[in-house]
Formats: structure tokens, sequence, C-alpha cells
């Protein structure tokens, strides 16, 4: 297996940092210490921390896509895939860490504009992907007709992201796994979700 560049040790330090401490708690000094080298050398990757948020988000979610493919290739319902979406955020909460994007929302003040529509689109990538596995679900009759896809969708994340940073404040990762099941069976049993759409 071949060593992991400097460019992605750098990454791989910086996501760590963002997913627990947060992107105002460390500096390119942090990094320095953790990597061995001089933040003279990190510059050299990363100008600005600006430009390191931006490489991270683009990591992180072409490496989350990556993971909804492989989803989309399993020959399992559509319910086990919303099952299996649920599991990528247990694993994340496992390692002592929060959905980057999640965490980078609550520094949305510190991130540039680009940076802000990344995210915005890996929020809406992630409910769109829910919402056709929702519609699915109901095609396939494992949810009730009136549930309405697209808010159900909007729900099922805001959940899973909200009880992630709960569950990191309890030091309980089994509430997130009681929400996260609450939120499955809730859908196949038309509650919790609103069955008339807003505007979204």
């Amino acid at each position: 297996m071949p060593s992991l560049s400097t460019f992605d040790k750098i990454l791989d330090i910086a996501e760590q940092k963002v997913q627990t401490v947060g992107l105002n708690a460390f500096s390119f000094k942090d990094l320095e210490k953790v990597v061995g080298i001089k933040t003279a050398s990190i510059h050299y990757h990363f100008p600005t921390k600006q430009d390191l948020v931006e490489a991270l988000v683009a990591r992180y979610i072409e490496n989350f896509n990556d993971t909804l493919r492989a989803l989309e290739s399993k020959s399992v319902s559509p319910l086990e895939k919303l099952e299996a979406f649920t599991k990528i955020f247990t694993k994340t909460l496992e390692e002592d860490r929060i959905c980057l994007c999640g965490m980078l929302a609550s520094d949305l003040l510190s991130v540039n504009d680009y940076t802000h529509d990344r995210l915005t689109g890996f929020f809406s990538s992630s409910e769109k992907w829910l919402e056709k596995h929702i519609k699915e679900c109901i095609q396939q009759k494992q949810v009730p007709q009136t549930v309405d896809p697209k808010i159900a969708a909007h729900f099922f994340l805001a959940s899973l992201e909200g009880a992630m940073l709960i569950a990191r404040v309890k030091k309980d990762i089994a509430y997130f796994k009681r929400i996260a099941q609450h939120s499955i069976t809730s859908l196949k049993q038309k509650q919790f979700f609103l069955l008339i759409s807003p505007t979204f």
C-alpha cells in the first residue's frame, strides 16, 4: 500500500481537527506538530486556511458520494438503503467525529462563499438522494402513500445532523441510534413527518 502524500496527510489531520474541535479551534501551527513538517511547507500546499477548507470539503463530498454510489449498487431494498445511510453517520460518531459539513455549517461565518455553496450543495444533494429512495419505498409499499418524499427527506437529514450534535454533547452514541431508528420507524408509520409539504 503506497504511503500517503504530504498533501493527503495534511488533509487527513485537518479533517480530523475540523470534525472534532471545529474550524476555528486549530491553526497551521497545530497541524505542523502532528504532520511533522514546517508551517511554511503546509502553506506551500494550502496558501491560506480557506484554501485548506475548500480542499477538505471537496474531498469529503467526493468520498461521501462514493459511499452513496456504493449503496446504490447493492441489491437491497430502498428502506435498507435508508438504514445504511444512517449508519454512515453512526460510524462517524463512533470515531468521535461529527459530519464535516455539519461541523462547518456551525462555523459558517468563517468560510468563504465558495465553501458556503459547496455546503449548500452537500445538504441539497443528500436530501435529493433520500427523497429518491423514499419515493422508491412508497412505490414498493414499504412506506405509506400519504408520506411526502421531499419533506420526509428534509426531516430525515435534519434529524440525523441534529442528533449527531446532541449525542456528542451527551457522550451517548445510543442516543443517536435511537433517533436514527425512530426516523426509519416513523417513516414507515407516517408519523413524525408532515403529510402536506410546505414550500421549500
